[in-house]
Formats: structure tokens, C-alpha cells, sequence
């Protein structure tokens, strides 16, 4: 699922993949329980830090609400091609933690896919990492 390194997470690279989880969290207006614990999890997977409750409802309340492609601009400054898709897929694991991806999730994450520059093959392959964690459709 998400890949650890050898090397400790860089702090820009931390700060902005902390970033695009709480924005995904945040997007369908109510962040659950499964969201928070998938937030610490890939923040301890990828930095070796624990983040404590009051680190992530701060960040919570601190991402911003992102309408364009615009308001994540500064997603991507500052990262390698590594780094972006570190940030795309930890995005991607908050969407998908709670058993499906919503329509306001999915929208994020088309935008977040843009200004990270991460092309559609790259976030297919990263969502089949995660098909375990989605709700397969409903058979009629």
C-alpha cells in the first residue's frame, strides 16, 4: 500500500502529504474515525513520527477548501515526481479508507491528480493498491 523508505520523510514532504489527507478528509464535510486513524497511520508509515490528536484535528482545521486546481497550487511545489505520487497516494487512502470513494472525493482527487501532475495510469494502479479497502458494487 504505501511504500516506507530507508531515509526519514523529508518535513516539506511530510507537511504538504499531511495536507492532502485532511483536504480529502474534510471534503465530504464529516471526517470519521476511519479517516483520522488512516491519516496517523500513513503520517507513522511514511515519516516514523506519530502525529497525536491535537496535530491532526489542527491540520483538519487548517486544510483548506479546495474548489480548483488552483487552491492546491503549492501542493506540489518543492517535490520530486516521488514525492508527489508519496502525496497523490496518501490522498487516495483517506478517500478510500471508509469503504468507498464519494462524488466530493472523487472531484479532490481529480483536482489533486492535476496540480500534482500524476497521470490517470499512475492513480489507477494506486487505486487497485487500495481495492481491498473499497466496497465492491452493489449486483442487482
Amino acid at each position: 500500500m504505501l511504500r516506507s523508505g530507508r531515509r526519514r520523510t523529508p518535513a516539506v514532504l511530510a507537511n504538504k502529504m499531511l495536507t492532502a489527507m485532511c483536504i480529502v478528509a474534510r471534503t465530504d464535510g464529516y471526517v470519521e474515525g476511519e479517516e483520522t486513524r488512516a491519516i496517523r497511520y500513513a503520517y507513522a508509515k511514511l515519516t516514523g513520527q506519530t502525529l497525536s490528536d491535537q496535530k491532526i484535528q489542527a491540520a483538519l482545521h487548517g486544510a483548506p477548501a479546495v474548489t480548483s486546481a488552483a487552491d492546491l497550487g503549492t501542493l506540489a511545489s518543492g517535490l520530486n515526481e516521488a514525492g508527489r505520487q508519496t502525496v497523490m497516494r496518501a490522498a487516495l487512502l483517506v478517500a478510500c479508507v471508509d469503504g468507498e470513494i464519494q462524488e466530493a472525493e472523487y472531484r479532490v482527487i481529480s483536482l489533486m491528480s492535476q496540480a500534482l501532475v500524476v497521470p490517470a495510469p499512475q492513480i489507477r494502479s494506486m487505486l487497485q493498491d487500495f481495492a481491498g479497502l473499497l466496497n465492491p458494487p452493489a449486483t442487482a
